[in-house]
């Protein structure tokens, strides 16, 4: 995700986004900071998220390949959003996908 990151589709926001990835067993973070010109991914948790997205992996994976409409999957509760809800629409945008408007 961090190297299609799109700056000129973020909205001059800059700041952290927390994915929260569910699997059999336990659950891994990750962290995209994003900033005025690139993304960085790490592992682990975000100190401050502007929004955290928790999903399982296989739900994470599908909505990557354009499989999975992240829209359908908050209406079935396999999609939980924490923080500004403002930004999640963006998200696809930003990260080299169509805009959802």
């Amino acid at each position: 995700m961090a190297r299609a990151y799109d700056p000129s589709a973020s909205g001059g926001f800059t700041g952290e986004l927390e994915i929260r990835l569910t699997r059999t067993g336990g659950e891994t973070a990750w962290t995209l900071g994003i900033g005025k010109t690139r993304a960085r991914a790490r592992q682990g948790p975000a100190k401050d998220p502007a929004l955290t997205l928790t999903m399982s992996t296989a739900d994470f994976l599908r909505t990557l390949a354009g499989d999975a409409n992240p829209a359908s999957l908050i209406m079935d509760g396999r999609l939980e959003l924490r923080g500004d809800f403002e930004l999640a629409p963006r998200l696809s945008e930003m990260f080299g996908g169509p805009s959802p408007y």
